[in-house]
């Protein structure tokens, strides 16, 4: 038996997580038009169509982040142009949420966390980070994300992806190190990511596909695990 542990936020018009504060990622905006709109349109027994209309960021919700996102140089790497195997693979979850708020996840953090949970990383693994306890709750804007030191570990072990429920960096690291590192490596980020806790098992499927946008620096994703269900 297999059982699927939807990682993913919803996302709805006016959603507040797009909206990095000194950044300007684009809001969310759902219009829509519904069978009293279209039913004129048709004969029965048609009563019309209903569809939404989306305006978004390529970074809305839960998404994963393309080298072109901060990478000018790599316009060949946009999130339509990477193989969909470095979306789809084995992973593991690194729990770091019993550090301080305002502690970034260091070597030493990491090293703690996979000797305490009897983790090994392996080439080729999609690795995600569990950074905060609760998805969203009170004070999770002032996260603190990975280190640089973390993200060139991570590139050494020649990981294929790497996800948070945060963001990769330090919300106020206007260097964005994290990011410029791991995504100059072509290891895509993930963030935003929920539901890290409901994750038992030490090694499990994950796969969050992203939209084929042309040109895109990210696409939103449907986020899943898949574990063994006993």
């Amino acid at each position: 038996m297999k059982k699927i542990i939807d990682l993913s936020m919803e996302i709805y018009s006016g959603m507040e997580l797009t909206w990095w504060k000194g950044i300007g990622h684009t809001m969310v905006m759902l219009d829509s038009r519904d069978f009293a709109d279209t039913a004129p349109l048709f004969k029965e027994p048609c009563k019309g169509f209903a569809e939404k209309m989306i305006i978004m960021g390529d970074h809305a919700g839960t998404h994963v982040d393309s080298p072109y996102h901060f990478h000018p140089e790599k316009l060949d790497k946009t999130i339509d142009k990477l193989p969909l195997d470095k979306f789809i693979g084995e992973a593991v979850l690194i729990d770091v949420s019993f550090k301080q708020p305002d502690e970034p996840v260091t070597m030493d953090v990491l090293r703690k966390a996979l000797k305490e949970q009897e983790i090994e990383v392996k080439e080729g693994d999609i690795v995600l980070f569990r950074i905060w306890p609760g998805f969203g709750e009170k004070g999770w804007w002032d996260y603190n994300g990975l280190t640089e030191d973390v993200a060139k570990w991570l590139i050494d072990k020649k990981v294929k992806a790497v996800g948070v429920n945060t963001g990769l960096d330090y919300r106020y690291e206007m260097r964005r190190i994290v990011h410029v590192t791991l995504l100059g490596a072509e290891i895509p980020g993930i963030e935003l990511l929920v539901n890290l806790e409901k994750i038992k098992k030490k090694r499990f499927l994950f796969i969050g596909l992203p939209l084929k946008l042309r040109g895109a620096t990210a696409s939103p994703i449907r986020a899943v695990a898949v574990v063994d269900d006993p």
